[in-house]
């Protein structure tokens, strides 16, 4: 998938400068945690979206001028590209600072769900100028069944997409034919 995907980025100009892209999502793993970063193009932001609490940081975001003193590797790697296509905000967004965005939501204990809370921040992220508003209840028994709810939801579209090779022999086993 990897390989397709690298081709298709390949051939596609438009997909290879991000001109026309306003936000780019990287899910991002670290010590066996996911969260998100989203670079936006259009309005020059810079956010890191991670279900855990302030109180429990997993994601550090110290942006130091030297790189060896800054923890956000992945901001110099993006703004390198950035330059390599000669994209218009790269000064700006290599100026820009990172911020964490706030999230009511946040979990203090639940390491499990984290590629959960990720998918869904992709789905209802719009800009960090707005009110981030995931639809997951601050009300710990409600958010677990939500976040249940969301797992097999997930998961269908994962196995039901046009996407996966083994889609048909799944729908054949779940259909018992």
């Amino acid at each position: 998938m990897a390989e397709t995907y690298g081709k298709i980025v390949y051939w596609n100009p438009a997909l290879m400068d991000l001109r026309g892209i306003d936000m780019v999502f990287i899910p991002m793993l670290e010590h066996d945690h996911y969260y998100l970063i989203v670079f936006e193009l259009k309005h020059t932001a810079i956010s890191v979206i991670d279900n855990f609490s302030d109180a429990y940081p997993l994601v550090h975001l110290n942006d130091h001028e030297n790189y060896f003193q800054k923890d956000s590797a992945y901001k110099v790697i993006f703004v390198k590209y950035l330059k390599h296509v000669k994209h218009a905000k790269t000064d700006e967004l290599n100026a820009t600072k990172i911020k964490k965005v706030k999230i009511p939501w946040a979990t203090t204990s639940n390491s499990l769900d984290c590629a959960i809370f990720v998918m869904r921040h992709v789905e209802k992220y719009t800009r960090a100028k707005e009110e981030f508003n995931s639809g997951i209840s601050t009300n710990g028994p409600r958010k677990n069944k939500q976040l249940k709810i969301l797992r097999k939801k997930y998961a269908a579209h994962i196995l039901l997409s046009e996407s996966n090779k083994l889609r048909d022999k799944f729908l054949i086993e779940a259909l018992g034919k």
